[in-house]
């Protein structure tokens, strides 16, 4: 998902969402030249995450 659809998705202004791709909070993948959230990973982590369970 775009960076910027996945901001306005998530109600997170987008410089937000680049300062977490940067720093690799946010798993991203590169399809040819644009970067994309990866939202599978996203949402394996959140399953597998023990803070919420």
């Amino acid at each position: 998902m775009r960076r910027e659809r996945f901001a306005e998705l998530t109600g997170l202004y987008i410089g937000v969402i680049d300062g977490w791709t940067e720093r690799t909070y946010l798993p991203t993948v590169l399809i040819g030249k644009h970067r994309l959230v990866n939202l599978v990973l996203v949402h394996k982590q959140c399953l597998e995450a023990k803070t919420y369970k």
